[in-house]
């Protein structure tokens, strides 16, 4: 189960209106839920409750779930590890940094682009590659034509998990963005492998 996750309320102001009114309706709606006798009821009966998240475990035991397990909605399979493994590292061209996801507004991938447009300041041959669509790209385009960033920030849009791999192949750092949970998914060492790892 995933949705217990809410983005901070400061990054509300950042949100299209569009996002704010997703998120108002959101908000409420989890509320009202969270007083409805039969969802507190299904908790309580359930033998085992699976949560994407740990700010969902928090909302499902407070639901009244006993057994609640965190388990990732995001992974890779353990032949893809290894077919990524064995890439050997790029020696030459722009140091890359690839997102994956739908391009929403409680993802933040607004703040990603702000980021990426402070740290090409220093690194003007570094590259930004987003995969993924949704109702904000337009906005994430039109931000990072703004930020004169557009000539290294590639949308490339929604691409066949193949095609995701072999992207992934060709940049050194992957980040996920989510205003809920920042997480970084892994990073090339110096031999060209992955190796994943967590931001605190």
């Amino acid at each position: 189960m995933g949705g217990g996750d809410s983005a901070p309320f400061s990054f509300f102001r950042t949100f299209s209106w569009r996002g704010r009114v997703y998120e108002s309706l959101r908000h409420l709606a989890r509320g009202l839920a969270s007083l409805d006798l039969f969802v507190h009821l299904t908790a309580e009966r359930s033998k085992l409750a699976l949560a994407a998240t740990r700010q969902t475990a928090d909302r499902l035991r407070g639901l009244g779930c006993h057994d609640v397990l965190i388990f990732s909605q995001v992974g890779l399979a353990e032949d893809e590890i290894r077919r990524l493994g064995n890439i050997p590292a790029r020696r030459s061209g722009p140091f890359r940094i690839l997102s994956v996801g739908g391009l929403l507004h409680l993802k933040g991938f607004d703040l990603a682009l702000r980021a990426f447009a402070r740290f090409s300041c220093q690194f003007p041959e570094s590259e930004y590659w987003l995969i993924g669509d949704g109702p904000e790209r337009k906005r994430l385009t039109t931000l990072a034509h703004t930020l004169a960033i557009d000539r290294t920030v590639v949308f490339w849009g929604a691409l066949p998990r193949s095609q995701v791999l072999e992207k992934l192949a060709e940049c050194e750092c992957a980040v996920a963005s989510s205003l809920a949970r920042i997480r970084r998914m892994g990073e090339r060492r110096g031999d060209g492998c992955w190796a994943p790892g967590d931001l605190p």
